[in-house]
């Protein structure tokens, strides 16, 4: 009876073990479920923090630069009517004639830090209407061009009749163009032209290859337009070694940055870089056969951007 008892005894400790280990373990994994998906949404909701602050930060950008430069067209237009000038003195201060055949600022008065750099090419004709303008443009181009230097690489206007003032403290554009350069077949004068902007907007080139300050870029383009007439273009370059290293260097763990287009040309992949370069700045993403990189960008167009600073996890999954 006794070892009955005891038996009894046994079975119903090891029946309560069992059934405690049962409960220790649904606990232990009810813990590890709710305490990984507490862990997943603390990291989902800094990602998320840190994506927004980023994209405010690299989308802010863009409309700053925009409307700076439609405020200097602005002052430029109201100027060109309401205040007339002394322009041929003005302009021969100015400008001195090279022996390429082309007229530049005066290397003995001209420091990039205080002016603008001026190149009137040796096939444009020198007329009044020009000289106006090109001293006009100076002025405003140099007061706004040292006013943003501190924040932007550079600033220029464009002139249809082949000419450009250009404030780049940094780079000499003007000492080092030579006279086959055409302003209308550059990429950053022909997106503002009114046979491809007739609604007049501020536009944005894709990425080009400068030949002349052997740099690659976007630019902001703003056209000006004076008594109904496109006369001239101002522009600012944002330089993609900037944002790359930008994108390079301000990342979380474990996640990568992207730049990319309404459109879908890709500014900024870490795993396209290369080819980004070898075509020439156009390639899109329907053409790199990536299905996550497709979803992102799904995703992005959804919200309608026309600029994204995304930062992805490398399980594209997880991004709702």
């Amino acid at each position: 009876m006794t070892k009955r008892k005891r038996s009894i005894a046994t079975l119903a400790l090891i029946k309560i073990g069992i059934r405690i280990s049962i409960v220790v373990l649904l606990t232990s994994l009810l813990s590890y479920y709710f305490l990984s998906k507490h862990l997943l949404e603390q990291q989902y909701t800094t990602l998320l923090n840190t994506v927004t602050e980023r994209i405010n930060h690299e989308q802010s950008t863009f409309p700053e630069v925009e409307n700076y430069l439609k405020d200097m067209n602005n002052q430029i237009i109201n100027d060109s009517i309401l205040k007339p000038i002394d322009y041929n003195k003005q302009f021969y201060n100015l400008v001195e004639l090279r022996s390429d055949g082309s007229y530049r600022h005066k290397r003995e008065q001209f420091n990039g830090k205080t002016n603008s750099a001026i190149y009137v090419d040796d096939s444009t004709r020198i007329t009044t209407v020009l000289k106006e303008r090109v001293v006009r443009f100076h002025h405003y181009n140099t007061m706004y061009g040292r006013a943003l230097s501190s924040k932007y690489t550079n600033l220029y206007i464009l002139g249809a009749e082949n000419y450009l003032l250009v404030y780049w403290p940094s780079f000499s554009w003007a000492e080092e163009v030579t006279t086959d350069y055409r302003v209308w077949d550059e990429p950053y004068y022909s997106v503002a032209i009114p046979e491809n902007n007739p609604k007049r907007n501020p536009v944005w080139t894709p990425i080009y290859f400068d030949t002349v300050a052997h740099d690659w870029m976007v630019s902001c383009i703003v056209p000006i337009y004076l008594k109904e007439k496109h006369i001239a273009s101002s522009g600012m370059d944002i330089l993609l070694n900037d944002l790359i290293t930008r994108t390079k260097t301000e990342i979380l763990p474990g996640t990568s940055n992207i730049i990319i287009t309404h459109s879908g040309d890709l500014i900024v992949h870490p795993d396209y870089n290369e080819n980004i370069v070898e075509n020439g700045g156009k390639l899109n993403v329907s053409n790199c056969n990536d299905p996550a990189l497709e979803k992102i960008f799904e995703q992005i167009s959804a919200k309608k951007l026309i600029h994204w600073f995304l930062s992805f996890l490398l399980n594209p999954s997880l991004i709702p």
